[in-house]
């Protein structure tokens, strides 16, 4: 998919962006609120990261049940948890360094997410990452939205977000992400396979009943 620019994400998200600030600021909030000082202070940077996110996918489970006939999804692929919007915007959640990128080591089909390609059995979208920045002295965090450019690499854009309609945009200085060579030929040209193991979250148990 071509390139997209924060502007045209801001206006075809509308106010899924002030959800989106929601379940990452309710999934911190549920840690902070659920987990006494003390046994927090047992968890060491991943553990918390590793809770926190586990938190934020449940509230991004119920808010696409919520909004299902809406066209959202929250899909599981080998694992990657993708809130999927409109078939448009593949969003996954994830803890952030100060670099606004994804704090982790990532897998192939990671890589793939991160440098804007079709993952296997997903339609072709915009990959984002909605991730949070703690202080280092405080429970307080920043809130953004990121377009990933590709593992290793500073994200094409990133905006702030606050949870009342209002967001930041970050001046990139003299040079702008949204201006660099952007290829879409290698994502264009893959198919998703049909065997891919494309599950939605909450589905499943429903069809059961």
């Amino acid at each position: 998919m071509a390139f997209i620019s924060e502007v045209e994400a801001q206006e075809q998200l509308g106010k899924t962006i002030d959800d989106i600030w929601n379940i990452v600021r309710s999934g911190y909030e549920d840690y902070v609120n659920l987990y006494d000082e003390k046994t927090r202070l047992l968890h060491c940077s991943t553990t918390r990261a590793s809770i926190i996110h586990d938190h934020q996918v449940a509230r991004a489970s119920s808010y696409a049940l919520e909004k299902s006939a809406f066209g959202t999804k929250l899909l599981e692929l080998s694992k990657l948890k993708i809130l999927l919007i409109h078939d448009k915007f593949a969003i996954r959640f994830k803890k952030l360094n100060v670099e606004k990128q994804s704090s982790n080591q990532p897998t192939q089909q990671v890589k793939t997410f991160l440098s804007q390609q079709v993952l296997d059995g997903m339609p072709v979208t915009h990959n984002l990452e909605a991730g949070y920045i703690q202080s280092l002295d405080s429970n307080e965090i920043e809130v953004f939205l990121t377009y990933p450019s590709g593992h290793k690499t500073n994200p094409h854009w990133n905006i702030q977000l606050f949870g009342d309609g209002s967001i930041k945009t970050e001046d990139r200085g003299l040079f702008d992400s949204s201006d660099a060579a952007y290829s879409t030929d290698e994502a264009a040209n893959i198919v998703p396979k049909k065997s891919s193991n494309v599950i939605q979250i909450g589905k499943v148990k429903e069809d059961e009943n």
